[in-house]
Formats: C-alpha cells, structure tokens, sequence
C-alpha cells in the first residue's frame, strides 16, 4: 500500500471516529489526544502566515550577511567536517557548558557518563536515527547510529534524555522545545561564551556556524509548518485523487519556499511523514520558534538569565505549551506579537 492508498482508505475512517468523539476530522482529534496541544488546526493558520511572510524575511536578511561574508572554502569544509561527527573538541565544550548551568542538568550529565547510559553504532546500514528512551535494567540512556554522531544530535538528544528525569509534561510542543532549546542555548554558550577556545579563522568559524544552525532551524519551521498544512487539506478534503493530492503538496510548498520535484505523492515528503505521525509535525515548528525565542533571550539579557528560562521550561511539569512560555518567559510563537519579536531580534542578531 501506497501513501495515497493509505490516505484513501484511512482518512475517511479516522474522521469519522473523530466525529464520534467531538472532532471535525482526525487532525483535530490528534491536537488534543495525542500530543496534549491548547491550541486547534485552526489556531496554526495565523502562525502559518506569519512563518510565510516573516521567517522568509529573516532568512533574506541572514542571507545577504552570508553573502557579505565570503567565506572562504577552507571554513566551509571545516565546518562541514565539524558537523559531520567531529564530536571531541564540542564534547569537552559541552562538559563545560553544563557545569556552568549546573544543578541537575549537570548531575544528569555526569551520571549518563558515569553509567553509559549512550550508545553509538558502528553496524553499516543501520537506520538513520538518534533517540532518547528507557528500559527495565538501564533506565533513560541515548542512541546514535552511524550517521547521527554528531554534536547536533548529541545536544538534541541529551535535552530529552535530562528532561526524562526533570519533567512530566505531557505535551510534544514541551517535548520538543526541552531538546531544541538545548542546542540553541549550546550554540549560544559556544559562539559567545567560550572565548577563544573556537575562534578559528578569525572568528570566520562562529559566524558561519551560527548561520547554518539558525537557517537548519528557520527552514524546519517552514517544512513542518508546510507538513501540517497539506495534512489538514487531506483531512478535511475526503476521496481526492492522488493527482490532485499531489497537486495541493506542490503547490503549498512553493508557498513556504520550498521546492518538490516529485511526480509522486507517495515519494513526496508529505507522503513519507504523514502516515507514519499523523499531525506531529507542527510540534517541530512551534518547538522551533519557542527554542529560537530562547536563543534571543540569551543575546538580550544574556546567558544565565537563558540558562535559568531553559531550566524552567526542562523541568516542567503537566502544564500546556502556553503555560511554560509564560512561565519561561519567552515570547509566545502563537501570538502575532511574539512570532515577530523573535524574527526582529534574529535579524539583528544572526
């Protein structure tokens, strides 16, 4: 079975159990129930516009300073040696940065090391992943394949794994925002606050680095934002045709800047993600915006009054996305206001 196939068959049952329970159509369903979200499918159509017309602003201005830049080809392919697994010199730099935040971020660090709790493969041909779960005899520990060592990773995963420990909220949006967070507040501390320690190519490294990682971040925005859009066509539009569905995917990229040069729905990105976690995705873009307003944070007020945000948005308890930002206080990516007050502090920034 095909993801159209899947979509075919699927669609039509899952709204209408939805229905019996309350819901317009399955996308609604799984807001709610299954990643504990306070806000609908309907709520994200603002935050969609706003992702169309202010993230690509952003984008434009880090662009032309990338532009300005002229990196040479020496840093890019050092950088891009370093983000491909060179993990030693980060390691030891991540080592640091959680000693400084201290508490139990620390602890945990020093008892995952201390434990084993993380394992890193070597088996050729392994699935492409890296995790964070638990078991009976070890508890919470980390996996890596072969393709996800790198510091990226690393950083994303431990999030998961100390909020493991710290935390029962139940919503995704936390979930996630508790790993992104992560790596941007690293990213930060590493740019800013390691002195001289990575000022390599006279600072050239840093620059470019931060470049790449908020652009990672901005353009995941803009995917899972285009991923929750096309689901929600598909589930509110029953027993179209898979041209048609194709269509919708296409088209609805180009909107979000994105190009798909797929002649198969099935092949799609769409139709790769969706079947497997229907109405996800958008965790990743709302996470995404929570995790970068704490990465302007740390440039406005500086680092430790971040590392003290993160630190409540870690160790959360079962309280709604809404609730950790106003706890944090970070700006709210739901709101108009808040979604563009951290694209204005990253253009100043980045």
């Amino acid at each position: 079975m095909n993801s159209y196939e899947f979509y075919h068959e699927f669609v039509p049952v899952a709204n209408e159990f939805a229905r019996e329970n309350g819901f317009d159509n399955y996308l609604e369903y799984t807001y709610k129930n299954m990643y504990g979200r306070d806000y609908t499918v309907g709520d994200i159509s603002k935050f969609a516009e706003n992702t169309t017309h202010y993230i690509m602003d952003v984008e434009r201005i880090m662009d032309e300073k990338f532009d300005n830049n002229h990196y040479s080809e020496e840093v890019v392919s050092f950088e891009q040696t370093m983000r491909k697994g060179f993990l030693g010199p980060y390691l030891r730099e991540f080592e640091r940065y959680a000693s400084i935040i201290g508490g139990n971020f620390n602890r945990n660090y020093n008892y995952m090391l201390d434990e084993g709790n993380y394992f890193f493969s070597d088996v050729p041909n392994s699935p492409y992943t890296a995790y964070n779960t638990s078991s009976v005899s070890i508890g919470s520990y980390l996996f890596f394949s072969r393709d996800y060592q790198d510091i990226g990773s690393f950083v994303h995963e431990y999030g998961h794994y100390n909020a493991s420990y710290e935390s029962n909220a139940y919503s995704y949006d936390i979930f996630e925002t508790q790993s992104q967070g992560d790596e941007l507040l690293f990213l930060y501390y590493l740019t800013e606050e390691s002195g001289q320690r990575f000022n390599w190519y006279d600072g050239k490294w840093t620059d470019l680095h931060k470049y790449i990682v908020v652009k990672d971040f901005l353009r995941l925005v803009r995917n899972s934002t285009w991923v929750n859009e096309c689901e929600e066509y598909i589930y509110t539009h029953e027993g179209i045709s898979e041209e048609e569905m194709l269509n919708m995917v296409n088209e609805t990229a180009a909107k979000y800047g994105l190009k798909t040069d797929h002649d198969d729905f099935s092949h799609s990105y769409v139709g790769y993600v969706g079947p497997e976690n229907p109405g996800y995705y958008i965790s990743y873009a709302i996470s995404a915006m929570a995790s970068l307003s704490l990465y302007a944070l740390a440039y406005d007020k500086g680092f430790y009054e971040a590392a003290e945000a993160y630190e409540k948005v870690y160790s959360i308890g079962n309280v709604s996305f809404s609730e950790m930002i106003e706890d944090a206080n970070l700006y709210d990516p739901l709101t108009d206001e808040g979604f563009q007050s951290i694209t204005t502090a990253l253009g100043k920034i980045s």
